[in-house]
């Protein structure tokens, strides 16, 4: 904890959860419109699951050379905006290969164009809330930024320190490891856990201490515990592991984050900071912690939105003179998690304010769409030896929050010809709903029919077919008339 943290100052009080009714749209393949959040706020902790980046382009509805036999068809979707609602119509099936979609392309593609520069300013284009502080940036789970304002801009981070100080500690030992108090921990000031000489207490108790309630002399215990003895030793393993993550404009002085020469942030590093220690899960459990009775303790909470900001996650608060007040949040609804960073507020209760206003505002950027539709036909695959073909169904539909005014790409995966004998329900495919190059939902395709393996004689009798048919294109060719 840091010096201005301490048990003077009236805690927030907690009260029930706000929760809204965000409106949820089902959509049209490529017409994924996402509908603004509404202003009351959801609390709902469903995992997200964001995927590898391909390099793929998101063009338009091609069909690409593939490898074997498989089709790799490629859509452009409408961007996410409550304002449009466009008619139904999906380019990137084949039944749509047929003589009359080249005529009809062109039109289409002009009224696309048309209502792309007839829109509304996308709901995402809103500036962001004004808030005083030194800075702040504000991005996804994924650390996509959507508001930075001076985030490479050097400063103290006070107790946000303490992040790093977690890190290397959970890399260095367990949990359940015991901790024998001391060195310098007792003597260490400021906002303390009360430790005592040669008390013993577990790592998770120590972590808890130094995260939650911010205590100094716990940062410094697990310090002198990893360092074998050192605090310098193990803040170098501090400014080691921050080159590692390729952190150039953060270097710590202490493992607590008081103020000192030579150590320092930016807005942008502690966002990074914090979205690689939310990977540990003691971590996670840890800063989400609201209260309760630690090594015989009374735990002090100094993060307030875990008690007013519906969602709230984490993860770190600080205060020093140079630093002023500052945190890193972050919150999770609907399975988006947000995060925002802001260092230099002039008092807790601003900074309180305005990191609510800047998370409503994130989410605000964000719509839940149904992204893939249950039972909806994305392809057709020919069978061997038959001129029929077979619809490919998505075996289940796909929800998500994707970015308001940001274009999504379809892209169906596919083999061109069944191979036979295909049962009823077999997966042979896979829809992919991507945001840039991230793939923000999949879902297999399935075989809409049984397709046996085709018989001798229904062999024989296809190429019989073909031949007759040759045969007559030949005699019409040769025919004057």
């Amino acid at each position: 904890m840091d010096a201005g943290e301490s048990d003077r100052h009236d805690r927030v009080t907690e009260h029930p959860d706000a929760h809204g009714t965000g409106e949820q749209l089902s959509l049209a393949a490529w017409n994924h419109q996402a509908s603004r959040r509404s202003p009351e706020r959801e609390d709902s902790l469903v995992a997200a699951a964001l995927l590898t980046r391909p390099e793929e382009h998101a063009g338009g509805a091609d069909l690409e050379a593939a490898e074997g036999a498989d089709l790799h068809l490629e859509l452009p979707l409408a961007p996410p905006n409550p304002g449009l609602a466009l008619a139904s119509f999906d380019a990137a099936h084949p039944e749509f290969d047929s003589i009359r979609w080249p005529i009809v392309r062109p039109l289409v593609v002009l009224l696309l164009l048309a209502g792309l520069l007839a829109w509304p300013v996308a709901a995402s284009a809103q500036e962001p809330p004004p808030v005083k502080a030194k800075a702040v940036v504000v991005a996804d789970g994924a650390g996509d930024v959507l508001y930075s304002y001076n985030g490479d801009e050097r400063r103290a981070i006070a107790s946000i320190t303490k992040i790093m100080t977690a890190l290397i500690t959970l890399a260095r030992t367990k949990p359940d490891a015991k901790v024998t108090v001391r060195g310098p921990a007792p003597a260490v000031g400021e906002s303390t856990f009360g430790l005592h000489e040669g008390e013993k207490l577990r790592v998770r108790d120590l972590l808890t201490a130094a995260l939650v309630q911010s205590a100094n002399d716990a940062a410094y215990a697990l310090a002198t515990y990893i360092g074998h003895g050192k605090v310098k030793r193990f803040v170098r393993l501090m400014n080691k592991r921050a080159a590692a993550l390729g952190l150039d404009d953060t270097h710590y002085a202490r493992p607590d984050g008081l103020d000192a020469r030579g150590g320092y942030s930016t807005a942008d590093d502690v966002l990074a900071i914090a979205r690689e220690a939310m990977k540990h899960r003691v971590f996670r459990q840890i800063v989400r912690t609201k209260g309760g009775i630690v090594a015989g303790r009374r735990l002090y909470v100094w993060n307030d939105l875990l008690s007013t900001y519906p969602g709230a996650i984490g993860v770190k608060t600080g205060h020093t003179d140079r630093a002023g007040w500052s945190e890193v949040a972050a919150a999770k609804r609907d399975g988006l998690v947000l995060y925002t960073v802001l260092l230099g507020s002039p008092s807790r209760a601003r900074r309180n304010k305005d990191l609510t206003k800047l998370l409503d505002w994130g989410f605000g950027q964000y719509g839940r769409v149904r992204l893939i539709e249950s039972g909806r036909t994305y392809g057709t695959a020919a069978i061997p030896f038959s001129d029929e073909r077979v619809p490919l169904l998505a075996e289940h539909a796909a929800f998500g929050e994707v970015p308001l005014g940001r274009p999504l790409v379809e892209r169906v995966i596919a083999p061109a010809e069944l191979d036979p004998p295909v049962a009823f329900g077999e997966a042979v495919g896979e829809v992919r709903i991507y945001d840039g190059d991230r793939i923000v939902a999949r879902r297999a395709l399935v075989a809409s029919q049984a397709v046996p393996a085709p018989s001798v004689m229904k062999k024989v009798g296809w190429y019989a077919g073909e031949a007759l048919d040759e045969a007559g294109d030949m005699l019409s060719s040769l025919s004057p008339f």
